[in-house]
């Protein structure tokens, strides 16, 4: 729902909007344009963004400490901070520490064929095609809605397909399936509405007695995605998750087992920063001690030894307690306890 603001702020906006598509450094997203629009208005209910003071913006923190994640409220600041340098005030926004993000969900191989079921209970057969095919573009190339939406007809080549970065990232190409490709020239043959509109993906709509045809908004893609996993029995699966899943399966390598290194996944999601792509760097040490413990088998003979080598290497969490919140101290730990346990004593008599 709109929150209503007053008129001078309303025009306010308007300006805001003009000033932030003229930046060049940074760049902002369309969508980041939208997201801070909606942050202004949303502060409004917590100051007035016209005229606040620093006590102000701490009120504001106080107010959503414990009510929202460090992550959202400093979104939000970022957001009161730009309009604040808009209007050349001189008041200083302050900033929030993150603290520890929440893991993010991976859906699973079964998630994602519902999702893919959920797609296909739609009646239509132009609607079914296209709404699977914007769940396998984020899920089998990992696209973000955003991406799928500006999908051109020119973008589609033999084995790869054009990406445009609504980020402030570079266009890219990732690799198009054969099967993948030949589902999206049926839609374009069948499908897809005659239209001088260089979109891929269009959509209709009545305005009255007239039908319109136009490219969808990436919250519409994203409204159908999160529909087809509701329909599929797995509401909890978001569009950006089918992401996540498309680099967590190309860490670990799918089936084959040989996963590709972090630089090429990289390149495939579009990130800048290699931080952004060491996220999915996350396989869980639970599944990485007992894929040792699977091969040190034959080192230890009694269930009483892998009791202990798993209380060592942090994978029976009963016995060992709290695990540390850091990654890489616990991994050190845990390897420095197993090779403790590596050598002929203790356990061997």
């Amino acid at each position: 729902m709109r929150r209503s603001i007053s008129p001078e702020l309303d025009s306010e906006l308007k300006g805001f909007v003009s000033w932030l598509r003229r930046q060049t450094k940074p760049r902002y997203s369309q969508e980041t344009i939208k997201r801070m629009v909606r942050t202004i208005r949303y502060l409004s209910d917590f100051l007035n963004p016209l005229d606040f003071t620093e006590d102000d913006v701490f009120g504001f923190i106080d107010a959503r400490t414990n009510q929202s994640r460090d992550k959202t409220i400093q979104n939000h600041l970022n957001g009161l901070r730009a309009f604040a340098r808009y209007r050349n005030m001189s008041v200083s926004v302050p900033t929030v520490q993150a603290g520890k993000p929440r893991p993010r969900y991976i859906p699973t191989d079964d998630e994602v064929r519902s999702v893919l079921k959920g797609a296909s209970l739609y009646t239509g057969m132009g609607v079914r095609q296209r709404n699977t095919l914007w769940v396998k573009l984020a899920a089998y190339c990992g696209l973000r809605v955003s991406e799928i939406s500006k999908i051109n007809l020119s973008d589609l080549e033999e084995r790869r397909l054009l990406v445009r970065s609504s980020k402030r990232e570079d266009d890219r190409y990732v690799p198009l399936p054969p099967e993948l490709r030949s589902e999206i020239m049926e839609y374009v043959e069948k499908y897809r509405p005659r239209s001088t509109d260089p979109a891929l993906f269009l959509i209709q709509r009545r305005n009255g007695d007239a039908l319109v045809t136009s490219r969808p908004t990436p919250d519409y893609v994203r409204k159908i995605i999160k529909e087809c996993a509701r329909l599929g029995s797995a509401g909890h699966v978001s569009p950006h998750s089918l992401r996540h899943w498309f680099a967590t399966t190309l860490l670990k390598g799918g089936v084959r087992g040989h996963g590709l290194d972090t630089r090429k996944i990289q390149v495939l999601l579009g990130h800048k920063s290699i931080a952004s792509t060491q996220i999915y760097t996350h396989i869980s040490s639970e599944e990485a001690s007992e894929e040792i413990l699977s091969a040190w088998k034959q080192f230890f003979r009694s269930p009483e030894e892998m009791t202990m080598v798993r209380i060592l290497c942090g994978s029976d969490k009963n016995k060992r307690g709290e695990r540390d919140s850091n990654p890489r101290s616990h991994s050190r730990n845990s390897l420095a306890g197993c090779r403790r346990t590596a050598g002929p004593s203790p356990l061997r008599n």
